[in-house]
């Protein structure tokens, strides 16, 4: 697969996590290869994270077996404290 690159312009946040969930399942189809995607914390991924839950879009995925693998990364590159273990991760969760 080819590394292109694209500048995407949406009206607001909600379209943009509708955009990220189309690009994804874009890629699904595409590849026959497993994907990777990281998946941070914080406010700005929940609408999409969201989004890949709900039935719209995890029906267009079902049947095609596991086509994606998701990981929790701490984009801050901060050390990991108990307290951020269970309040980042266990929300992930």
């Amino acid at each position: 697969m080819r590394n292109r690159r694209e500048i995407i312009r949406v009206a607001d946040a909600e379209a943009m996590a509708h955009a990220a969930a189309q690009q994804l399942l874009a890629c699904m189809a595409t590849s026959r290869q497993v994907i990777a995607v990281c998946l941070t914390g914080g406010s700005s991924p929940q609408r999409l994270y969201q989004l890949l839950a709900a039935n719209a879009y995890r029906s267009r995925t079902a049947g095609s077996g596991p086509r994606m693998q998701g990981y929790l990364v701490n984009d801050l590159c901060e050390p990991i404290t108990a307290e951020k273990k269970q309040s980042d991760f266990a929300l992930a969760a």
